[in-house]
């Protein structure tokens, strides 16, 4: 054991290019809906009643098939431990949509290569790279700003 008695867990987040292509059980789920109470009857049960059923399954898209409105869908994403706001939700149904009418790729660069082209999150934040006092200063002047738009917004 390391000093002070602590055990440290090491977690490796395995992917097997093998099994991208493929989905597996329960990760999508097709229906049809012919209101939008229906709709919302299914999201509370995925929400409310039986949040953890799929436990087992990372992420999950649902396809919702409009009987009322032939030729529309609805889809839901449903994924695990996941914090979001409308943006990134938007950003989200944006780009899987932007993949999935995308033509089928002629070449596609092995999976690691592709993983190592993400950034991190940290790199994302400008400020980290900023001194402390800086930091404090950006955070009083946008609260300031936030602030003063709130105040003419009421």
């Amino acid at each position: 054991m390391p000093p002070g008695g602590e055990r440290r867990l090491t977690i490796a987040f395995l992917v097997d290019e093998r099994d991208l292509p493929h989905h597996r059980p329960g990760e999508v789920m097709l229906a049809s809906i012919s209101t939008q109470d229906e709709r919302d009857t299914i999201l509370c049960r995925l929400t409310r009643d039986a949040p953890t059923e799929d436990h087992h399954v990372v992420s999950r898209l649902i396809v919702l098939a409009r009987d009322d409105q032939p030729g529309t869908y609805e889809l839901v994403f449903k994924l695990a431990h996941f914090v979001g706001d409308g943006a990134s939700g938007m950003n989200l149904a944006r780009t899987f949509l932007d993949v999935l009418s995308l033509p089928p790729l002629s070449f596609l660069p092995p999976l690691e290569e592709r993983l190592t082209m993400a950034l991190p999150w940290e790199a994302l934040n400008p400020t980290l790279k900023m001194s402390v006092p800086r930091q404090r200063w950006r955070r009083a002047i946008g609260k300031v700003i936030f602030l003063n738009m709130r105040r003419r917004l009421s």
